[in-house]
Parts: C-alpha cells; structure tokens; sequence
C-alpha cells in the first residue's frame, strides 16, 4: 500500500496499462479477477488523476473484451459500471469512459443485467422492487412522468440520459438479447425518455 500510494500518476497509469493488456490475454484469465477489483479500487478512488481513470478505464474495456458475458458476473463490475456512467459527465474522461460502454455494450452487458445499476446512478430507485410488488411497480409507473422530480435528477444526467437513450435504441436492433426487460423495466424507461422530451437541454430531449 505504501509503495502504491508513492508511485507517481505516470507510473500508476503505466501499470494499470500493463495489467489490462495482461488481463485480457488468454494466459492472463487467472489474474482477470485480481485486476478488475484493482481497477474497482482504482475508479472508486478520491483525488485520482485523470491519466490514471482513464488507463483504468481503457484496462477495463480490455479485460470485459476478453471476458465477454463472464465480466457481468463478476463481484467488481457493479462497482466498476457506476463509477464509469458516473464518469460521463466528465469532461476529461466522459470520452474514454462512453467508448470503453460501447465496447462492452451488448458483449458483456445489457439493459438487462444492468438497469438496476443505471438506475441507482440516475436516482431512480430500485428496480428490483419495482417489479417484486404491484404496488412498488405503481410507483415507478406514477412518479417518473413528473418533469419536475425528473428534470432535477436528469438536469445532472444529461450526458447518461443520452447514452441511455443510444444503447436502448442500439438493444433494440441486437439480435439474441435474452432475456429480455420485464414490463416494469420497460415502462420506467418509457417514462424516463417521456420525462425528458421537454427537458432544456436539446441532447435530452
């Protein structure tokens, strides 16, 4: 730990380049889990530079090319796919961090296996409760159309909202999604984009 927390940003950077192109080597399959929660840590990190995000994030892409659908399963991922949606909205890591999405997207994951995590970064609750309880799909159903509660939380959002919107329309041309969304999944996302269609920002809309 000392060591790591003496290392400078290039060298941090440098490593994290190394262990992604190990990772993803087909020798490198029993370091893989090592390296994503490294990369975990990495992402989920205070005051990291930018050049060290974005190694991470590029070795992220690298390992979840390798490891296809088996990347969804792993303990680090959830950690890992909030931090990176988080990353969006940066302006010096939101460019990596979208193509690093788009590698991954439909390889290693869908709305599917991910919309509850895409739901926790955008504020909207559970979705796994949504569709457990009538009751708790009602109020998904009923409180996501109100622009005010929307718009505060998308004001934020707008590069996710856009991305969101970018991989629903991509899923939708995907051949062999399964299994596909439940009713509840699908109509908190019909609301979401409906929520968004006046919103102020023109990308949202």
């Amino acid at each position: 730990p000392d060591m790591a927390a003496n290392m400078k940003w290039k060298d941090k950077a440098e490593l994290l380049s190394y262990l992604g192109q190990g990772a993803s080597r087909e020798d490198g399959r029993h370091v893989r889990s090592g390296a994503l929660n490294i990369i975990q840590d990495t992402l989920g990190g205070k005051n990291v530079n930018v050049h060290v995000i974005r190694s991470a994030l590029i070795a992220s892409g690298m390992i979840g090319i390798a490891m296809g659908n088996e990347l969804a399963s792993q303990t680090s991922w959830k950690a890992i796919m909030i931090e990176t949606m988080k990353l969006l909205k940066s302006k010096q890591c939101g460019s990596v961090a979208k193509t690093v999405l788009a590698q991954l997207h439909g390889r290693c994951f869908t709305l599917t296996n991910t919309l509850e995590y895409i739901s926790h970064v955008l504020g909207l609750g559970s979705v796994t409760s949504a569709s457990k309880s009538r009751k708790s799909r009602v109020g998904v159903t009923t409180a996501s159309p109100k622009p005010r509660r929307t718009s505060a939380v998308g004001g934020n959002n707008v590069e996710i909202i856009e991305w969101l919107a970018e991989i629903t329309e991509k899923e939708r041309n995907l051949k062999g999604v399964d299994p596909i969304l439940e009713k509840s999944s699908l109509i908190m996302l019909i609301n979401l984009f409906l929520s968004h269609v006046d919103h102020r920002d023109q990308r949202c809309r």
